[in-house]
């Protein structure tokens, strides 16, 4: 793996910006749900939101 990151640019741009992808993800969906449990104050709120993210990749993913 690490020869074929050396070797194509590409292929290491596009894993790079994937790992970035992901980490901007991961910040939005941490923000995102800490500012329903700051305007809602339920912890069901959060507990709905999550659920309701999973939708897509629960009927797309299959």
């Amino acid at each position: 793996m690490f020869q074929t990151l050396k070797e194509e640019n590409s292929y290491r741009k596009l894993f790079f910006a994937g790992i970035v992808n992901g980490i901007g993800d991961r910040f939005s969906q941490v923000a995102l749900l800490t500012i329903i449990l700051e305007i809602t104050g339920s912890g069901m709120a959060v507990g709905i939101t999550m659920g309701l993210r999973m939708i897509p990749f629960l009927l797309f993913g299959p």
